[in-house]
């Protein structure tokens, strides 16, 4: 075997004495592979699933996968890539000095191009790996070894005789592959059917980016030049293999990789610390009793009130599936920042009592402000690498840092890996960019289908992420995850579109799953062989009804809060829009002088997350109760754990309103009816009258601008109307089999607006309603479009793929996100540090941070010179894509000290004054 192969570098860095240093592309072909196998080792679901739904030995197809893994970095033998530091430029290409001709080319492409291109040696070496394929398959495949870099590469710019490549790199190429096969793990490589060209190739690009993330790594894999003691290049090979494999374990261990051994499932009670669980609701007990099918994936739906322990029932049911050996770990995805902060908060508590006490299960928050957050920003970030040795990382944009300091942040530091940690709780839209055409969305992919996936408040989301979320549950199926869905207000017609998603994903053609039962609450199972569907009960003190009346005014709302405040209640005020919080608010402040708190998302994060734990605190299940008001918007409709005496809302779907309804004597054991300050729960709707002849404009008079947040259908809404008012109460009753309707309870309710026999509306009504169908069907052609196609692949997909934070997991108004800014001591500070020295600059800008509609603001004015000046100092070490967030810079008010004013440039470049507190946040 020709010793030249040693010869070519695959990587280099100059050391702290100023050397340039290099470790042999051989040595770092076979680090990536030993890692390839140790994580196939910890982590075999996806492709035993691949293999047994392909009838092909499981081992045969590891052991091809592995040494595919090795290939992914072939094209650094280009004389483009070697070329990048001419001192290095292997002696096989000829004197160094032609180095300095070549031009550079990328070597995942070229690597691509040297695997499947017809006159190419390492062509007839591809196809012995993957026998039977025909070109286009086996360049799926090859695909997704060479784009190991997030994404899928392009080979069409690389020709014949292309001088990057050179022809020489073919041959140097082929020896080298040649070497590293033979010892590499050995066997006949199966014939791989066509049905396991798709998944094959996503779980290979997520196994090969995980797999160079950590080989890539000097912690683990040091810079070493070939020992010279050997006689033959196999021999040498061979020794260094045998370290690596060693190496690859440290490392699988040392970045949290290794999965942590699951404590045998003892029940509900086992899992929560106490008070929080003295006695189970009748999901919960259902969760832990529930007959499941036999190791498959499965989907399961839970349909119960709020306030029924959903959350505790899905983490049970996500345990038993754990212990059993059915999954690796959970993730559950909310809707908000806010709902996953609050979600995170309370796995923390008690995530550890899933695995055995020696064990150290990794968790993690998963949102783009995850670092902003205390108790995440609290958690250990340090690992030891050896003997009194600690090393910590910082967070980095990804696209700016080399592939061993992306692996530091994202591995090494890892107990806390975002989908590679053992237990996670973010925000939906980071599971769904697995299913979108985003940089790494294979390693998101990778990681989620070893979890049991937990999607929480599944009615929230709209056509749009409807469609995308049916994706995700597909592509979950077809890697052998299991997935529970939980809602209480969930229409007919969309538990069906998860069913049949997931269901297809099993492998079954386009299903149409159709309900056979209005039971309420209920369980739903989907299975290979079939669905069942489990009627259940209610948990003892949410079975009431909930009294509705109508305002038909703001004003005669504010009175009804102000009279309820007054005497002793805690009163939650919803109103649609931020503005109209904001009013409210002020109008409130002027006539209560007890405690009232204002919440929406117009706040910079620091005051956003101090006014979220001040909500929980003064409104939260362990709250003294003491009489106060909060104004809010939707941020607390979903999953914050909040229980008031009385509610006031603006007009809201049917479904969310039942949701609203939900935070009314939520918490009966805690504080029992008799401790109330009110007699009955009772919900109070801001809405003009549904009359029978409504036109279009039916609700503007009394909430014009209910149209921002709901678009234009005032059919829905007036929908929504009608039956909750001649309903007059929201009825929570546990509801049998094919029972007879009764007005206001919640299956009723919810199929009277979105059912298939809905109620009729006024036909002034029905051009609108059409318009609204006809948006939705758009927005599900747009996610259609949008969503990856799993039977196509890892494939380049016609160039769409882009950086997460280009690719839309949600449609809606476009926002501008701002940092604001005082200026103090010549010095230009983020407004989360403006009164304290300031320890973490990074930290304390992103928590300076808030966004708004770009409508409305679209960016600032151009600052003044001497502004300008401080302005450049404070982005000095800004990564690039921080520096085009606008700053936006404040001053304080002269009359009032706790206003700040500035200025932005709104949609059309007009300037608008605007103002900043703590209290209000943005106001325009």
């Amino acid at each position: 075997m020709p010793n030249h192969i040693f010869g070519f570098w695959g990587k280099s860095r100059i050391s702290d004495l100023g050397k340039l240093e290099r470790h042999p592309l051989a040595f770092h072909m076979l680090d990536v592979a030993a890692c390839a196998e140790q994580i196939l080792a910890a982590r075999p679901r996806q492709l035993q699933q691949i293999a047994s739904r392909s009838g092909i030995d499981c081992r045969g197809l590891a052991a091809t996968v592995i040494r595919l893994a090795a290939l992914h970095d072939i094209g650094k033998c280009a004389r483009g890539f070697q070329a990048k530091v001419p001192a290095l430029w292997p002696d096989a290409f000829g004197p160094c000095s032609e180095a300095l001709d070549v031009p550079p080319v990328r070597h995942d492409e070229a690597g691509l191009w040297l695997l499947t291109g017809e006159r190419n040696p390492l062509r007839k070496l591809a196809c012995e790996l993957l026998p039977g394929l025909g070109a286009s398959a086996r360049k799926k495949i090859l695909q997704a070894v060479c784009g190991h870099h997030g994404e899928p590469v392009n080979t069409g710019h690389i020709g014949e005789r292309d001088p990057r490549i050179g022809s020489k790199a073919a041959e140097n190429a082929l020896d080298l592959c040649r070497a590293l096969l033979s010892v590499l793990p050995a066997g006949a490589p199966p014939k791989i059917p066509e049905s396991a060209i798709a998944p094959l190739s996503f779980a290979l690009a997520g196994l090969t980016i995980l797999a160079d993330w950590l080989g890539s790594n000097t912690r683990w894999f040091r810079f070493q030049e070939p020992s010279g003691r050997h006689e033959t290049v196999e021999a040498e090979l061979a020794e260094y293999w045998a370290s690596a494999r060693r190496q690859a374990k440290l490392a699988m261990m040392q970045a949290g990789l290794s999965p942590a051994e699951s404590a045998p499932f003892a029940g509900l009670k086992n899992l929560f610390p106490l008070p929080d669980i003295s006695q189970l609701t009748p999901l919960q007990a259902r969760a832990e009793s529930l007959s499941l099918p036999a190791k498959a994936p499965k989907l399961i739906l839970f349909e119960d009130m709020t306030g029924a322990g959903k959350t505790e029932a899905a983490v049970t049911l996500a345990h038993r599936l754990i212990a059993n050996g059915e999954s690796h770990g959970v993730y559950i995805a909310l809707p908000t920042m806010a709902t996953a902060n609050a979600m995170f908060e309370r796995l923390a508590k008690s995530y550890r009592n899933m695995f055995c006490p020696e064990a150290s299960p990794s968790i993690m928050l998963v949102h783009g402000k995850r670092r902003l957050v205390e108790g995440f920003a609290t958690l250990p970030c340090e690992i030891a690498v050896g003997e009194g040795v600690k090393e910590s990382y910082s967070e980095e944009d990804p696209s700016q840092i080399s592939a061993s300091a992306f692996c530091a942040d994202w591995i090494a530091r890892s107990n806390k890996q975002a989908f590679l940690a053992q237990v996670g709780a973010g925000t939906i839209d980071q599971a769904l960019l697995s299913v979108l055409p985003a940089r790494h969305q294979a390693l998101r992919l990778w990681g989620l289908a070893d979890k049991v996936l937990i999607i929480d408040e599944a009615h929230a989301y709209d056509a749009y992420m409807g469609r995308e979320i049916e994706t995700l549950l597909r592509f979950h199926a077809e890697f052998g995850g299991s997935a529970i869905v939980l809602s209480a207000t969930l229409p007919r017609a969309k538990r069906a579109a998860l069913i049949n998603a997931f269901q297809q994903g099993l492998g079954g053609a386009q299903a149409s799953f159709k309900s056979k039962t209005s039971a309420y609450p209920l369980v739903t199972i989907a299975f290979v062989g079939g669905v069942e569907e489990i009627p259940s009960a209610l948990r003892d003190g949410l079975s009431r009804q909930v009294r509705v009346v109508r305002a038909g005014s703001v004003e005669e709302a504010h009175a009804a809060v102000l009279n309820a405040a007054r005497g002793g209640a805690a009163v939650a005020l919803i109103r649609n829009t931020v503005d109209e919080a904001l009013v409210s608010h002020e109008a409130l402040a002027r006539e209560f002088n007890g405690e009232k708190l204002l919440f929406h998302a117009r706040f910079a994060m620091c005051d956003r997350l101090t006014i979220e734990d001040a909500v929980l605190e003064k409104f939260g299940k362990r709250s003294q109760r003491r009489a106060g008001i909060l104004v809010a918007t939707q941020v607390i409709e979903q999953s914050l754990d909040l229980d008031f005496d009385f509610i006031v809302t603006d007009l809201a779907p049917i479904d969310l309103l039942i949701q609203r309804a939900g935070r009314l004597w939520r918490h009966m054991d805690v504080r029992p009816a008799p401790t109330r300050p009110r007699a009955e729960p009772e919900m109070m709707v801001i809405s003009a009258e549904p009359a029978d002849d409504a036109g279009p404009g039916w609700l503007d008079a009394v909430l014009p601008k209910t149209k921002i947040v709901y678009g234009e259908d005032a059919a829905l809404l007036w929908r929504s109307a009608k039956v909750l008012f001649d309903a007059g109460q929201i009825v929570s009753k546990t509801r049998g089999e094919n029972e007879g309707d009764s007005p206001g309870e919640i299956r009723s309710l919810i199929e009277a607006v979105y059912g298939e026999e809905k109620f009729a509306i006024p036909d002034a009504l029905k051009t609108a309603e059409n318009r609204a169908r006809g948006k939705e069907s758009a927005d599900r052609s747009q996610a259609r479009y949008n969503v990856l196609e799993f039977n196509e692949g890892y494939d380049l997909c016609g160039g769409r793929w882009e950086s997460d934070a280009r690719i839309p997991t949600r449609l809606g108004d476009e926002t501008t996100t701002l940092r604001l800014a005082v200026t103090a001591g010549g010095r230009l500070h983020p407004w989360a540090a403006r009164d304290a020295e300031l320890k973490n600059a990074r930290r304390g800008w992103a928590l300076s941070e808030v966004s708004v509609r770009k409508s409305r603001c679209a960016g600032v004015p151009k600052p003044l010179a001497g502004i300008g000046a401080l302005l450049a100092e404070a982005q000095r070490h800004w990564t690039v894509s921080e520096r085009e967030i606008p700053v936006l810079i404040l001053s304080p008010d002269r009359e009032n000290p706790e206003v700040w004013r500035g200025t932005v440039v709104d949609g059309r470049g007009r300037e608008t004054c605007v103002t900043y507190s703590n209290r209000c946040g943005l106001t325009f």
